[in-house]
């Protein structure tokens, strides 16, 4: 499979250090396709999750984010 140093190598990125990430994966918004759980799922495991909040009103995407508290 090769050396770890190697293998681990794609996790090592600007992006990732600029955002604070583990690792350089972002989720895409999805327009209300996501949900809550992903993503807090992809923030806690090391990415940077998104979600789609342009049709919810300015209150209700300030209770959304809160309940995607990590």
């Amino acid at each position: 499979m090769g050396n770890p140093d190697e293998v681990l190598a794609w996790t090592r990125s600007r992006v990732a250090t600029r955002l604070g990430i583990q690792y350089p994966i972002i989720q895409g918004p999805l327009g209300g396709l996501s949900s809550q759980r992903l993503t807090a799922a992809v923030s806690n495991f090391g990415g940077l999750g998104s979600f789609g909040a342009h049709g919810l009103s300015p209150g209700r995407s300030g209770m959304w984010s809160q309940s995607c508290g990590r």
